[in-house]
């Protein structure tokens, strides 16, 4: 039975292994040998205890467990969703149709309506990430994939829209994002070097994405990141580009 779980878990080229509803870790354990990485949520504290303890006797390295409820599992987890087989064995009262709603829009794909009147949409980003993992049991490092980048669109009850671009480099497709989507605020990392620097991010707030305020993000946390407000202000001179600066603790209403 596991290994019959095991081979529908692979099957098209998945890499990475969710078990919902792991007790503890049957599924996550016996097929982990065939994943770069698996996961196991449990709401049971003991059980997850008894997993972790199974996976150290076994040497399996990369298999993780996590206490919590599935319901919540796409928080703690941010394996690439293409990549990623769930498995959910038994169905039981956690498999609510929240759960399964989660489940289905873990994806980098179409809108959804994650409130009444609150439209999100996941969109491309421009980025790499990755996962250094220490095996406990053979101490050897490795790195794996963390991921794909995104952004979002976040259309309000109102009609207002904005942009959260997340960590990205400028790239064609926000011209695109800018006519279809419209975002009337862009939220825009401008600390260079690893995302857009002030001059990127002014080119992409006024000739791409055309949004009437900008709030610059992803800046100033530590040295590579040399890009600041005043730069992505000088850069937008002579636009109709607001350039909006907030701190921590700040509200601002548009």
């Amino acid at each position: 039975f596991t290994t019959h779980v095991r081979d529908e878990a692979i099957s098209g080229g998945n890499r990475f292994l969710i078990d919902a509803y792991c007790g503890s870790g049957l599924f996550c354990l016996s097929a982990a040998r065939s994943f770069e990485q698996s996961t196991g949520i449990e709401i049971s504290e003991p059980s997850i205890r008894w997993a972790r303890e199974n996976a150290q006797a076994n040497g399996i390295g990369n298999c993780h467990f996590e206490v919590g409820d599935a319901a919540g599992i796409f928080e703690a987890v941010r394996y690439p969703a293409k990549e990623t087989a769930v498995v959910i064995d038994p169905p039981r009262k956690g498999s609510t149709p929240e759960f399964l709603e989660q489940l289905i829009r873990f994806n980098k794909s179409g809108p959804i309506t994650p409130l009444p009147g609150i439209t999100v949409t996941m969109v491309h980003a421009e980025h790499s990430s990755s996962i250094v993992h220490n095996d406990p049991v053979t101490k050897a490092k490795s790195v794996h994939n963390g991921g794909e980048p995104a952004g979002y669109i976040i259309e309000l009850e109102n009609g207002f829209k904005l942009y959260h671009a997340g960590d990205t480099g400028i790239f064609s497709d926000m011209q695109l994002i800018g006519s279809y989507y419209k975002p009337d605020l862009a939220l825009l990392p401008i600390g260079g070097h690893f995302t857009m620097d002030p001059a990127h991010a002014a080119y992409a707030a006024r000739d791409l994405l055309k949004s009437s305020h900008v709030i610059p993000i992803h800046y100033g946390t530590f040295p590579p990141l040399k890009g600041t407000p005043e730069e992505l202000q000088q850069a937008l001179k002579g636009s109709s580009v607001k350039v909006t600066v907030m701190q921590p603790g700040d509200v601002v209403k548009f």
